[in-house]
């Protein structure tokens, strides 16, 4: 830049601070170098990035389970080997849905993108119609193979409703169990029967008097807010408490 370039202002005719631009260079170095590590870290995570975005929302609905349930995965395993040992003495129905729940934990851990995943999610769905076999109308066992079969084939899997229905059946008034039956059918709502969803109707309004904060989570899972709002319209204690969880997430 000559003399001649430069205004009275001490600018140049382009708009620049004359020097701003070698300023700007050596600025410029540590941001690429940020910008390099960020990348970094990015690749090597990829792996994991990828298994997230391919499990879809229905497939990361975890069913409460006893606190006596394992949750480091070698107890998980050691647990499972003892149950399926046992079952195969005595067969009861109880052991079976055990070993369901252990293997739909198993699954969670493993990821249900990864093929150890996929495997213990069909152990799971076995292990449960097994116990369904030997002791029907188990509702919470119901429950979980519904949650099992959605998380494996979808919510457009005809089975998912026919055992939800089964579920609420079972035990209409469970506490324990109402949360993840309304998530259930939130995640299959568009295939559900009118009569289906008008039972699903009534566990909303156990779930906002027993579970609020569970019921707020699921409404915030499915954008189903407007919907569980028109639900408990008739209701104004449970709508207050419904809504009085939902801003608190």
């Amino acid at each position: 830049m000559t003399p001649r370039d430069l205004p009275r202002d001490g600018r140049s005719r382009r708009g620049e601070v004359p020097g701003r631009g070698l300023t700007a260079g050596r600025g410029l170095i540590p941001t690429l170098v940020v910008l390099s590590a960020s990348l970094a870290t990015i690749a090597l995570a990829w792996p994991r990035l990828i298994s997230g975005v391919a499990e879809a929302p229905f497939q990361q609905i975890v069913l409460a389970s006893p606190s006596a349930v394992p949750s480091s995965e070698g107890v998980v395993r050691r647990t499972i080997a003892a149950k399926e040992k046992a079952v195969s003495v005595s067969g009861s129905g109880r052991t079976w849905a055990d070993i369901g729940m252990l293997r739909l934990r198993e699954a969670t851990q493993a990821g249900l993108a990864s093929p150890e995943g996929r495997v213990a999610l069909d152990a799971s769905i076995d292990a449960h119609r097994r116990a369904l076999a030997l002791e029907p109308s188990q509702a919470f066992v119901l429950t979980r193979l519904a949650q099992g079969v959605l998380m494996r084939d979808g919510p457009g899997d005809p089975l998912v409703p026919v055992i939800l229905a089964a579920a609420i059946e079972a035990a209409p008034y469970d506490s324990n169990l109402v949360v993840a039956r309304v998530n259930i059918a939130l995640a299959a709502w568009d295939f559900l029967q009118p009569g289906l969803q008008a039972a699903v109707q009534e566990q909303i309004h156990i779930a906002a008097d027993q579970a609020p904060t569970g019921l707020a989570e699921a409404a915030a899972r499915w954008f189903a807010f407007q919907r569980i709002l028109v639900t408990l319209g008739d209701d104004p204690r449970l709508l207050k408490r419904f809504a009085y969880a939902y801003i608190r997430l």
